[in-house]
């Protein structure tokens, strides 16, 4: 434990000290936002695994839990090492602004979104989905492909927002958030909330930390409220509770670090299948039939039907010991270019970039690098890119 607490505390003076060297400027750094989503994820949780393995009965042997937490530790400290060398400032002036026109087509676009999600609002309330608000629903489907709208939403409320200065123009996304909420879910609440926070911070060059805090609480409140029950022996703490996915994200790395029969199994064309996966979305169920995943042997394994995640380090081990010393490196090397990239865009582009980079920078945490990877490269390709283009095209301009 004193491992976990040792992190802990590195971590947090970390992002303390950014905090106070860059202020809102924390929000656009590849580096903090991995290492706060690591403390999530694989810090956090440790700190109640012998609880976590009494209450719901697995079993977990005492070496295996120092083992995941040393591994944890060598990770943490490297990401620590690598975030002090690349701080906030750099990546922003204080003099910079969210300003920018932008295209008639993307106001079009807005416009018609805005109609959709309100008639996707309308029908969800008339169909009594209200109901669902209060229930964890792991199998929700996506009836109106709310998730594709929200990933289009990120670049889009972003022009709109650089271009008209008002805040009216994140009505979809909060009609989406609503929709995401009464449907049992918070995935893609969590999508289109980021651009409406990243962009209030940013355009009011402040931090907002109590405000952000208190949101995240209430998230993790209403996954305490949604929790289903019947899966544990006796009661479980409220805070227990209150880990939700963080927990299952975190346990998977201490149940099977040891465990011959999962170490090592994945191969390179698995590797390589699991990163088209993300990036050729079309063919996903075709390119799953042949190969066995980290996430789904475990699922498989576990049997308890819900889901235990995978996370970044067990989606590692998956393909042995010494892909450590290859994966992390990368992952770290991919926040040197992404933090490099960063700084060299405007404003209103380090913003939808950034959003993105939240949003997989989680996952990576949460799932491992190569599928979200390749997810990322999808989403830049075919949500970014062409809206991208949109916002440079003016009507002036095709009339001649």
């Amino acid at each position: 434990m004193f491992l976990t607490w040792f992190i802990f505390l590195v971590g947090i003076v970390l992002i303390l000290r950014d905090i106070r060297l860059s202020n809102y400027r924390v929000l656009l750094n590849p580096f903090f936002w991995a290492v706060f989503c690591s403390i999530l994820y694989l810090i956090i949780p440790a700190f109640f695994i012998f609880e976590i393995d009494l209450y719901f009965s697995w079993g977990i042997d005492k070496d295996s839990i120092f083992f995941a937490q040393l591994l944890v530790f060598n990770f943490f400290m490297f990401l620590c090492t690598l975030y002090y060398f690349y701080p906030s400032y750099r990546l922003a002036s204080e003099t910079d602004n969210v300003e920018q026109t932008t295209g008639v087509f993307i106001k079009i676009l807005w416009f018609v979104i805005c109609i959709y999600t309100c008639f996707a609002l309308y029908k969800s309330i008339q169909s009594g989905v209200l109901l669902n608000a209060f229930i964890y629903d792991f199998e929700q489907d996506d009836p109106y492909k709310l998730k594709s709208i929200a990933y289009l939403l990120i670049p889009v409320s972003i022009y709109m927002f650089a271009s008209t200065r008002n805040y009216l123009v994140f009505l979809p996304n909060l009609i989406i958030v609503a929709l995401d909420l009464m449907n049992g879910s918070r995935t893609i609440a969590l999508i289109v909330l980021l651009p409406v926070v990243i962009t209030f911070c940013i355009s009011r060059k402040r931090l907002y930390a109590i405000p952000g805090f208190l949101l995240l609480a209430g998230m993790l409140v209403l996954g305490v409220l949604r929790m289903p029950t019947g899966t544990s022996v006796g009661d479980i703490p409220w805070y227990i509770s209150a880990l939700g996915e963080f927990r299952e994200t975190y346990l998977t790395l201490p149940l099977y670090i040891g465990n011959d029969s999962f170490i090592g199994v994945g191969s390179w064309d698995n590797r390589a299948a699991i990163f088209f996966q993300g990036i050729l979305q079309p063919f996903r169920s075709y390119i799953n039939e042949g190969y066995v995943y980290g996430g789904s042997y475990m699922a498989k394994d576990i049997g308890r039907g819900y889901g235990l995640g995978s996370n970044f380090l067990i989606a590692i081990l998956y393909y042995g010991y010494q892909y450590l010393f290859i994966t992390i490196p990368l992952f770290a090397g991919l926040l040197v270019f992404f933090y490099h990239f960063v700084a060299k865009l405007s404003m209103v582009e380090k913003l939808v970039m950034v959003c993105l980079l939240i949003i997989f920078i989680r996952l990576i945490i949460r799932e491992g690098l190569y599928g979200s990877l390749g997810m990322l490269c999808f989403i830049c390709m075919f949500y970014w890119l062409p809206i991208y283009i949109l916002s440079k095209i003016k009507v002036k301009n095709l009339l001649l």
